[in-house]
């Protein structure tokens, strides 16, 4: 039964469920069964809802009561560390993880996303395709656009936008990077995910007044070595920066995730 639930859980998580695989947890605690393998589960799964702090704490009684070379404590480890830009606690557990399984293609991906944010982009490539060869429907292989050619699709999409909406993102800078700076995060960084696409930092234009006179400027970031490690072929790269771009200026508008999607710009 305690590995029925734990696995249950683990089921509801991938599955894009954490409320889910937590009840399955609760249904352990219910019956007064403790099982130390439900800690990184229900580490990941409070991960998942934004409350890095209960994560946390999940994660801390697991390292007390599981082998410190699991491969799930491992993971969380990992996933924990990488969500706070504890980069180089990530990419060691990350390691582990590969040492313990290495046709495990997630911490392929995990690695190549470390090694483009080190600079490392010739061994995140690498890394990269290691996932696609081990998983070759979820990982693509890496594709790159020049730094001109990405700016030329960037141009295209902004030229397709509505009046309104171009004249929104012509007063706001787009800036292009490989991949997120960890000063981006340093103010939050949980809500600066080190693989995100693209970001909006700054007020939004309902944020802004005399009153928010000293924050950051405004600026969409989109990032090009994510994006390119998201995508398929070229032509799903276009379409993804595309949408990112134009999710990102919704935010800047003064939209929450529903207006996005309400715009038709998520």
């Amino acid at each position: 039964m305690t590995f029925g639930e734990v696995d249950a859980a683990w089921a509801a998580l991938e599955a894009g469920d954490p409320r889910g695989a937590l009840a399955h947890l609760d249904a352990l605690v219910k019956k007064e069964i403790r099982s130390p393998h439900s800690g990184p589960v229900a580490a990941l799964a409070w991960l998942d809802l934004g409350e890095p702090t209960r994560a946390e704490a999940a994660l801390a009684r697991a390292r007390e009561e599981l082998d410190p070379n699991d491969p799930d404590l491992l993971w969380a480890l990992g996933e924990c560390a990488l969500a706070g830009w504890r980069l180089v606690d990530a990419e060691r557990a990350y390691r582990a993880v590969h040492a313990c399984d290495p046709e495990f293609a997630p911490a392929c991906e995990r690695l190549a996303l470390l090694c483009d944010l080190a600079g490392r982009e010739a061994e995140a490539d690498r890394w990269q395709s290691v996932a696609a060869e081990l998983n070759p429907e979820t990982f693509p292989e890496p594709h790159h656009l020049t730094p001109a050619a990405f700016e030329k699709v960037v141009a295209r999409a902004a030229l397709d936008l509505p009046p309104p909406f171009q004249a929104g993102l012509a007063a706001i800078p787009v800036l292009i990077d490989p991949v997120p700076r960890a000063e981006l995060a340093a103010r939050a960084p949980y809500d600066t995910p080190a693989g995100a696409l693209g970001l909006f930092v700054g007020a939004s234009r309902l944020e802004r007044s005399v009153e928010s006179s000293g924050e950051a400027p405004a600026a969409i970031y989109l990032f090009q070595r994510n994006l390119e490690r998201a995508s398929f072929d070229p032509a799903e790269l276009e379409h993804e920066i595309r949408v990112t771009l134009y999710h990102e200026l919704a935010h800047a508008l003064g939209f929450d995730e529903d207006g996005v999607d309400a715009m038709g710009l998520g």
